[in-house]
């Protein structure tokens, strides 16, 4: 495996992963003289050259595996890579997690995980048995594996939901705020995600802005976001029952 690394210098700290979906296996290919072919599909243009290192490496573990990989660029995409190319403006950044309470030194910020973003891998049913452990067996490579996982993430400076990927010593050189954003992490709640999700964080983040704009207090806003977002989940699970 790779000893060292590219490393990235951006201007500004990130404290958010950022949104990420990859389809696997949709248009995997039946074995052919004894080769699976797997088509992994994702939009990060950033990680194109990344995915190719990982991919070259597990198909030298896994020889009867082939992924072809199939980057589809967009406008998020081009941004992020202007930042990964250090063509962002010259602005200096902090991090801090929200909300944010700096007259209150007890104050503890919890964030709550996956609300309309996060790494997805799709592995679609009914693909014929040797073509969806092939597809597992990848995904695995890509998620969990410290040799194809926590690699990845080092390179995108991103942190990994694994937590000794996280503890690797080169963070701390990428990223001068990386002992603020572990702290983020060990509050970070992860809650089960609903078809509304979208809804739901738009109506948080709606009160947050009144609130920043100091349009409503504090408290008035959590307590008409507590309330809106409760309702649109009671309508949500009164539609599915």
């Amino acid at each position: 495996m790779r000893t060292t690394h590219r490393r990235w210098i951006r201007p500004l700290a990130v404290a958010a992963i950022a949104a990420t979906a990859a389809a696997l296996g949709g248009c995997a290919q039946e074995p052919a003289d004894g080769v699976t072919t797997l088509n992994f599909f994702q939009f990060k243009g950033e990680a194109l050259e990344d995915f190719n290192e990982i991919i070259a490496d597990f198909e030298a573990e896994n020889p009867d595996i082939r992924v072809v990989q199939n980057q589809v660029a967009d406008a998020d995409t081009i941004i992020r890579t202007l930042l990964v190319k250090d063509k962002a403006p010259d602005v200096q950044y902090d991090v801090a997690a929200r909300p944010y309470n700096s007259n209150n030194t007890d104050a503890a910020s919890h964030g709550v995980a996956a609300m309309t973003f996060g790494w997805g891998y799709i592995i679609p049913v009914g693909l014929d048995p040797e073509v969806e452990a092939a597809a597992f067996k990848w995904v695995k490579r890509i998620t969990y594996d410290e040799a194809g996982a926590c690699w990845f993430m080092l390179q995108q400076e991103r942190p990994s939901p694994l937590i000794a990927c996280n503890e690797n010593p080169e963070y701390e050189e990428l990223n001068p705020h990386w002992d603020k954003l572990l702290g983020f992490l060990e509050n970070d709640i992860s809650i089960g995600v609903v078809p509304v999700q979208s809804e739901i964080f738009s109506t948080l983040t709606d009160y947050i802005d009144l609130v920043g704009f100091e349009e409503m207090s504090p408290e008035e806003g959590l307590a008409m976001a507590a309330e809106e977002a409760q309702g649109i989940l009671d309508d949500y699970w009164a539609s599915a029952s």
